[in-house]
């Protein structure tokens, strides 16, 4: 088994592969204490300042606080360690970072239009995404939060496919219009 360890908690790194980035891998996870799955999005090859982007990232999450169609990030850790899997080569991998981040089992809005065929929604399930969509952008606007990032792949989709805003690694805080 291959665990990394945050200040705030133990993870297992699973072998499923969410998603991969130009400074970043995401990886299935689950927590040792729960056993409840999260992202954990690892930080490789990353300059300074995506680092301190990350940790903007989580601070942010942290200031918006619960909202049902938020991903909530609940952990940050810097300088990270953790074992490569054996299949791989072995040995250990080096992370200037890891965010970790609720796991939403059914994709992003692109996956359920691929997966709908014809890349269309039934009407009833297009304005039951676009209420929740709308919704989280008013809350997050209410705390002066603009995401400034929006797009598909942004609206991840939980165990009941509610919409779960995710990244906000560009957002803009303070802002009054």
């Amino acid at each position: 088994d291959r665990f990394v360890e945050t200040k705030n908690g133990k993870y297992k790194i699973l072998p499923t592969v969410l998603g991969v980035g130009g400074t970043s891998v995401v990886r299935l996870g689950e927590r040792v204490s729960d056993k409840k799955l999260f992202a954990l999005k690892f930080f490789k090859n990353a300059s300074i300042n995506d680092i301190q982007g990350a940790e903007k990232e989580y601070e942010r999450s942290k200031a918006l606080g619960f909202h049902p169609y938020l991903v909530n990030t609940v952990d940050f850790d810097t300088d990270i360690t953790y074992p490569i899997h054996p299949d791989d080569g072995g040995g250990t991998q080096k992370v200037m970072a890891v965010l970790v981040m609720d796991y939403c089992p059914h994709g992003n809005l692109i996956d359920l239009l691929m997966a709908a065929g014809n890349n269309t929604l039934s009407e009833e399930t297009a304005i039951h995404l676009s209420k929740q969509l709308l919704t989280v952008l008013e809350y997050i606007h209410s705390k002066k939060i603009a995401h400034c990032d929006l797009k598909w792949e942004q609206v991840l989709l939980d165990n009941d496919f509610n919409v779960k805003l995710a990244d906000f690694g560009s957002a803009a805080e303070n802002f009054e219009r």
